[in-house]
């Protein structure tokens, strides 16, 4: 028998399904081909945003000042706002951030919060098995928020105030927008689509970031005025740079269905 028909025979069986169709090959299994566009646009793409993003680094600071004056303001959480000195890849810059008022918890306050956690720890273990990935990190959280009150219990004050909270997070946020073109490049640019698909997805991104993160830390101030430094680390842990990664999957992900 011809081996040539043996090996057709033996790929077309390979490649058969049980109801005689035919089984594509899993999308991991397929090789990139970069193509000298796509390599030129991995490259000069990330250089130019980045480029244009430290050119409009002043612009950018006084747009989060403009955004935490006015609903500072309006929101009656405070119309002051302060600066602290930051250091952004060689540039001291001098970033916003409202003052606002966050009380220490008392004492009881740190009492109650450790037995409410610890009594919804326990009953997280009454969870279907099928909500498991969800007691997992409900428990989390409640370690972290448990750790927290025996903190507030140890000692007087905490580590830092409000005000190097802020200036520190927004630092943190803005290397990440920084690294955001680094980012698409890699995981994005470097398929097939067209040169306006991915300037208009990269600017979108890093524009939606640059807007949201003020709102977010904005918020985050917010509720601790509301309540006390005792709910600072979990919004820290959940609420900060965590939260900014699973927001860029997701907008990767739509960009990537379009």
């Amino acid at each position: 028998m011809n081996s040539d028909f043996i090996k057709q025979a033996f790929y077309k069986q390979r490649y058969t399904g049980s109801r005689g169709n035919i089984v594509k090959t899993h999308h991991a299994m397929h090789k990139l081909t970069l193509s000298k566009f796509s390599l030129l646009s991995i490259i000069l793409l990330p250089l130019l945003f980045d480029a244009v993003l430290w050119l409009k680094l002043d612009a950018i600071i006084m747009f989060w000042q403009d955004i935490f004056k006015f609903w500072g303001d309006n929101l009656d959480l405070t119309n002051r706002i302060f600066y602290g000195e930051e250091l952004v890849f060689g540039r001291y810059v001098y970033m916003p951030y409202p003052d606002i008022a966050v009380s220490y918890p008392a004492n009881t306050s740190s009492l109650l919060n450790i037995v409410f956690c610890v009594v919804i720890y326990l009953f997280s273990f009454r969870f279907h098995e099928k909500f498991l990935p969800i007691a997992y990190f409900i428990r989390a959280l409640l370690l972290i928020q448990i750790s927290a009150s025996i903190y507030c219990l140890s000692n007087d004050k905490f580590p830092y105030d409000l005000g190097e909270y802020m200036s520190g997070v927004l630092m943190l946020s803005l290397y990440f927008i920084f690294f955001l073109p680094i980012m698409l490049a890699l995981v994005y640019n470097i398929f097939n689509f067209s040169i306006i698909k991915k300037i208009i997805v990269s600017l979108f991104i890093i524009t939606y970031f640059i807007i949201f993160i003020p709102f977010q830390y904005l918020a985050c101030s917010m509720i601790m005025s509301y309540s006390s430094f005792l709910f600072m680390p979990l919004l820290y842990f959940n609420f900060g740079l965590v939260l900014d990664i699973l927001m860029f999957i997701g907008l990767y992900s739509f960009a990537m269905s379009l």
